[in-house]
């Protein structure tokens, strides 16, 4: 039963956001995804074992969604959470789509072209202030590099009441961290370079959650951006977590 809490390797190791640093790797991270982009929806497969397929289904699931809410999906990616938020939202709701790599935008765009796409970084949002009821976040806060300053825009454009749903991997943690750990430094690698011809990119992929704060440090940060009734729920035996946080009335 899902149970809520309590209210080569990637070249940037530390967990800050220093603004020097936090461009750079914006630029690293931009060039991996520009690069899996083509067989991005297979990857993730590959990645979870078409696990991701579920965790998402439990991410919309506890949306609270309703007809008429406007929606925004940040780091849409190839747009697979979008598509399952969809059509709880309608008649009358509205779908954005939001990616800061074109290539990743573009896959989003033509799988639901009903939506609206815009390309921007999370954080810096170029909407106004309580522009959506809901905002969702699947897999791509861990490659934001100030991910403080992208809790805030999120709460930012939240409307009176919102809430925000962050799905991401957790570092492994407890007796499986091991198994766990080897299978993002050199399991990613090697199905990256079976599958794709491409091991550079799945080792920052895999990386990118070992550097991942977790579960009680994002909740945590997630209150200090201001969300109240911050949470998280286990959604796989440790590996992902859903967090939520709502903006107060």
């Amino acid at each position: 039963m899902l149970k809520f809490s309590a209210p080569a390797a990637a070249p940037f190791a530390a967990r800050g956001e220093n603004a020097d640093t936090g461009a750079a790797e914006a630029g690293y991270v931009g060039g991996v995804f520009s690069q899996v982009a083509p067989y991005y929806d297979r990857m993730n497969d590959i990645m979870s074992a078409g696990l991701h397929r579920m965790w998402k289904n439990a991410a919309v699931f506890l949306g609270g969604l309703r007809p008429g809410m406007r929606v925004l999906d940040l780091a849409c990616g190839g747009g697979d959470l979008a598509a399952r938020i969809m059509p709880r939202i309608l008649p009358g709701g509205e779908m954005t789509l939001a990616d800061s790599n074109a290539a990743m935008l573009d896959l989003g765009r033509r799988r639901l072209p009903s939506a609206r796409a815009v390309r921007c970084r999370g954080e810096s949002l170029p909407f106004a202030a309580g522009s959506f009821d809901r905002v969702f976040i699947g897999f791509g806060l861990r490659n934001i590099s100030r991910r403080g300053a992208a809790l805030s825009e999120i709460l930012r454009v939240l409307s009176p009441g919102g809430a925000a749903s962050v799905l991401e991997f957790a570092p492994p943690e407890g007796v499986l961290a091991g198994p766990k750990q080897c299978y993002l430094k050199k399991g990613l690698p090697f199905l990256g370079a079976v599958f794709f011809n491409d091991s550079e990119s799945y080792r920052y992929l895999g990386e990118s959650v070992l550097r991942f704060p977790p579960p009680r440090e994002l909740q945590n940060m997630m209150r200090a951006a201001g969300f109240a009734r911050a949470g998280f729920v286990d959604v796989a035996a440790g590996t992902v977590f859903l967090h939520r946080g709502r903006k107060s009335l």
